[in-house]
C-alpha cells in the first residue's frame, strides 16, 4: 500500500527506524473529509453532505427526543468512502441527527436518545426531507459538499 510505503519513508528521513514497527502499528487509515460551503440543492439526494436537510426515505421519521426533532448534521453515503472498518456495510446512507439546543456531551446516561444515527440500506430510494414542525430554521446547518482521501 503506498501509503505504508510513505510512512515507512518519513520515519527513516527523521531517523526513527529504531521505532518503526510501533509507529506503524499506531498509524490507523482513515479517511480525511474535505468540505465546501454549496447551496444544498446544488448536492444531488443520496450522497454524502454536511448540513441542509436530511435524505431520507419515504417511510422514515424525523428523529425526535422529547417530542422535539432532532437537527439533521450530516450524511455519508457509504459507496463514497475509500476506507472502512470491516464492520461498516459497504453500502447506504448514515444520517447523523443531534440535540443541537442543548448540545449533550453524551458521558450522562440521562442524555441518551439526544442523538440518532440512522442506517438506510437503499441509499438511491431517498427524498430530501422538509424541516419539521418543531424545528426552526436557525436549527438547520449550513450545507457543506463532502469528498474524501485516504
Amino acid at each position: 500500500m503506498q501509503k505504508d510505503a510513505d510512512l515507512l519513508k518519513m520515519i527513516e528521513e527523521s531517523g526513527l527506524e529504531r521505532i518503526a514497527d510501533p509507529i506503524r502499528n499506531a498509524a490507523l487509515l482513515s479517511n480525511r473529509m474535505i468540505t465546501s460551503a454549496v447551496d444544498a440543492a446544488e448536492v444531488p439526494t443520496g450522497r454524502s453532505r454536511i448540513g441542509g436537510r436530511p435524505d431520507l426515505p419515504h417511510e422514515a421519521q424525523w428523529p425526535t427526543y422529547q417530542g422535539k426533532p432532532l437537527s439533521f448534521i450530516a450524511q455519508i453515503r457509504l459507496e463514497e468512502v475509500p476506507w472502512k472498518p470491516e464492520d461498516l456495510p459497504e453500502k447506504g446512507l448514515l444520517s447523523f441527527f443531534y440535540n443541537a439546543d442543548d448540545q449533550p456531551w453524551g458521558y450522562d446516561p440521562e442524555e441518551a436518545g439526544q442523538w440518532r444515527v440512522l442506517y438506510h440500506a437503499e441509499a438511491d430510494k431517498l427524498e430530501r426531507r422538509s424541516l419539521p414542525d418543531g424545528l426552526k430554521q436557525s436549527d438547520e446547518f449550513g450545507a457543506s459538499a463532502v469528498d474524501f482521501s485516504v
